[in-house]
């Protein structure tokens, strides 16, 4: 079975893992859901270049969406604890970049929810 994955961010280093994510559906490794991007100017921006991935505003879509298996959350740091909480707390699977959160508390928090 293939894991319908969404990537939450596309940032500097979000950018990236749309061109890898991308690649991997192309060789029926993963299903890109597609990508939730808070900033309005970015999305446009995104569209443009990967017209065939689908672009939320919400990351309600994403977390209501029961055929979404896991999500690559690559968001400003400062949002990591409140992302990961929302994510697990909807039964989805995380990949996480770097850090993990911004403080000791909320990673031992989200280790636990986990």
């Amino acid at each position: 079975m293939t894991s319908h994955v969404a990537l939450l961010g596309a940032g500097y280093w979000g950018k990236n893992y749309i061109r890898i994510m991308n690649q991997m559906q192309q060789k029926g490794k993963i299903k890109f859901a597609g990508v939730f991007e808070a900033d309005s100017k970015s999305r446009e921006s995104l569209r443009f270049n990967y017209p065939d991935v689908r672009f939320v505003e919400s990351l309600d879509t994403f977390l209501n969406d029961k055929t979404i298996d896991a999500f690559v959350i690559v968001t400003p740091a400062s949002t990591h604890a409140k992302v990961i909480e929302q994510a697990l707390n909807a039964g989805k699977n995380i990949l996480v970049e770097k850090p993990l959160t911004v403080d000791t508390k909320s990673s031992q928090r989200c280790c636990e929810l986990a």
